[in-house]
């Protein structure tokens, strides 16, 4: 429980009584030259997660991408969203059949800007969900 309790914190999952949720950021997660393909940094986080959803009692999970408002950005968060399933079940000792996709939805609140220079500066940030039931 401890452990679990470490990577929780460490990954900022929030958690109710009936499920979690962790945000990862999409377009750290990806490889610049291939925006569906994971990006190798990323693996040691990524491994965490997956430490943290195989240690958790929540087996049933849904991946969701959250798109800004560029072109083509539905597309590209659905099939990070496939990505990163496959890139699990690969990974772990998950199975396929706990897992779902969820179709991606925009963004409606933008998050503070990371190194803004100006107070109050925010952005649209890519992300993917993880919700466990």
């Amino acid at each position: 429980m401890k452990r679990l309790a470490e990577l929780r914190r460490e990954l900022g999952i929030a958690t109710a009584a009936l499920s979690s949720r962790a945000a990862l950021p999409a377009d750290e997660l990806f490889a610049d030259s291939n925006p569906t393909s994971i990006e190798e940094l990323s693996v040691p986080s990524l491994n965490k997660v997956i430490e943290y959803i195989e240690l958790n009692d929540k087996k049933k999970i849904t991946v969701q991408g959250f798109y800004d408002r560029e072109p083509e950005a539905k597309e590209l968060a659905w099939a990070r969203s496939l990505a990163l399933i496959e890139w699990m079940t690969a990974n772990s000792s998950i199975n396929l059949e706990d897992i779902k996709a969820a179709g991606p939805a925009p963004i409606v609140k933008p998050t503070a800007k990371v190194n803004a220079t100006e107070i109050g500066k925010t952005e649209y940030v890519n992300r993917i969900e993880l919700l466990l039931e």
